[in-house]
């Protein structure tokens, strides 16, 4: 898994014992961009899965055209280097301005948009909202719940195993 720091408190133990599979979860605070580079240094190594988390960072900052230019890279390195599966999570909801609530629906239509087309999983995480949030946008123990159920059932299709993580 690549992730920014939305999930950086993900216990890939748990993830691991409740998939039955390794899970490694490298680059927590990426950026779109290390997620490329992570990909780029990755070639066309053997990976059952990958599974990223990013573009919260980019959220504040930069306009949606910009994070679109950032993802449609991260999308042609990810044709090229092949991996086996591929899963792409959707930005999780944060408390601010109304502009930055709609720049994150149309930033998940596009990644749901861009998965569709290229047969790739995509992760809804609409079910963690404001009442998730530890703050502006790290999230609660019961945020950190529901993101790791999305994140476990999607690394089911990627092994095989039905799972359901519990408080």
């Amino acid at each position: 898994m690549l992730c920014d720091s939305v999930p950086k408190d993900l216990p890939a133990g748990l993830l691991s014992q409740h998939t039955k599979s390794d899970v490694y979860i490298d680059h927590k605070g990426a950026t779109i961009q290390t997620s490329v580079d992570y990909i780029q240094q990755m070639g066309k190594e053997s990976r059952d899965g990958l599974l990223i988390h990013t573009g919260t960072n980019h959220v504040m900052n930069e306009s949606e055209d910009e994070i679109l230019r950032k993802l449609r890279r991260l999308e042609t390195n990810l044709v090229v280097h092949q991996p086996k599966h591929v899963a792409i999570s959707s930005i999780v909801h944060r408390k601010g301005p109304a502009s930055v609530m709609r720049k994150v629906i149309g930033l998940n239509k596009a990644i749901k948009d861009m998965c569709r087309q290229n047969s790739w999983q995509y992760v809804d995480n609409d079910a963690i909202d404001w009442q998730c949030l530890d703050g502006n946008v790290h999230l609660t123990g019961q945020g950190m719940l529901r993101l790791m159920n999305n994140f476990a059932s999607t690394m089911q299709t990627f092994t095989k195993v039905q799972t359901t993580l519990t408080q």
